[in-house]
């Protein structure tokens, strides 16, 4: 089974969102999602969203600081490969991102994101629920 992780970094007030206008996969292509990325053998979730944070936007953030949201598991048809997506979140200084790889990163009003016609549709429903529920953000300060 492949593993992946992915990861939505807001700045302090919660207003805005860190999201990658992903190339690949197909599927994904031009669509907004969280910054993430592919679990390397014998590293683990936390070790790899700190990497691929870092990897893809040049923000620094420490372990202790990502808090996990939970897995999306994709369907159990006999046909398809398998994967699991640890999902976290963080705060940190989001204007602070830059673009290191060939897909670009960008920070967004987080409500307004929510309503953008090329947000991926699983995030929409990640950031609703983050929202939706301030007890959440109790982890981020």
């Amino acid at each position: 089974m492949k593993k992946y992780v992915l990861a939505f970094i807001f700045d302090s007030n919660k207003e805005n969102v860190l999201l990658i206008r992903k190339n690949r996969p197909e599927f994904l292509k031009g669509k907004l999602n969280g910054i993430g990325g592919k679990v390397d053998e014998g590293e683990s979730a936390i070790e790899a969203i700190k990497r691929e944070v870092e990897e893809e936007s040049g923000l620094v953030i420490e372990e202790a600081m990502f808090k996990n949201l939970g897995l999306i598991q994709n369907s159990h048809k006999e046909d398809e490969e398998q994967f699991v997506v640890d999902v976290f979140f963080a705060s940190s200084n989001v204007f602070e991102a830059k673009t290191l790889t060939d897909e670009e990163v960008s920070v967004f009003n987080t409500k307004e994101a929510i309503e953008r016609d090329d947000l991926n549709a699983q995030v929409k429903q990640i950031l609703l629920t983050t929202l939706k529920n301030p007890e959440l953000w109790y982890y981020l300060n």
